[in-house]
């Protein structure tokens, strides 16, 4: 079935906010598609993940896309299946037509944000995050998916030490970020690392 005729489906038979929602994960899979995780599984089933946790905690539409194309443009360029960021920002526009435009831009910055560059190193780029809460949010959900797919030990070491720079910086959940996600990603994160 093609992205087309699914969200031809999506349209007619399910209620239009779910069809909002169906869009986004329509644009993850078109994202994502050819990639796979390390266990064989189509790569969109981990942006699917972050965005079960970001729903735990918040009920807002932009974090949720968010969370669902937050390697949209960081995979999907190499991959070839979507050409620039500028592209990207075009899908959004097409795939959520009945979206306001600053809704619209709300997901395309935050996911520009989660696009780490490379010449910045992880701990920075974590700091960056803390200007855009719902950047943040979806970071915070990525690490504790993450942590739930037998992440290496060096990957842990470099949770913890982020869960630790943000603790650093903030003695509370940072601006944005609920205090039951701020304490589910400390817990997640300390038990996981053996802190």
């Amino acid at each position: 079935m093609s992205c087309i005729e699914i969200r031809e489906f999506i349209r007619l038979v399910i209620k239009e906010n779910a069809d909002a929602l169906d869009s986004a994960q329509i644009l993850s899979q078109y994202a994502h598609r050819g990639q796979k995780r390390r266990s064989g599984e189509p790569y969109f089933l981990h942006p699917q993940e972050v965005g079960d946790i970001v729903k735990r905690y918040y009920s807002d539409i932009e974090t949720y896309y968010t969370a669902l194309l937050h390697d949209a443009i960081e995979d999907g360029i190499p991959l070839g299946n979507i050409d620039d960021e500028a592209a990207f920002f075009d899908m959004l526009m097409e795939e959520l037509p009945d979206a306001n435009l600053t809704t619209i831009e709300k997901i395309y910055n935050s996911v520009v944000d989660l696009t780490r560059d490379q010449g910045l190193d992880y701990f920075s780029y974590i700091l960056l995050l803390v200007k855009n809460p719902i950047a943040l949010r979806v970071k915070l959900a990525d690490i504790m998916q993450n942590i739930g797919d037998n992440p290496s030990n060096k990957q842990l070491e470099k949770y913890a030490k982020a869960k630790n720079l943000l603790l650093q910086k903030f003695n509370q959940a940072p601006t944005g970020i609920s205090k039951e996600h701020w304490n589910d990603f400390q817990d997640e994160v300390k038990e996981a690392a053996g802190q």
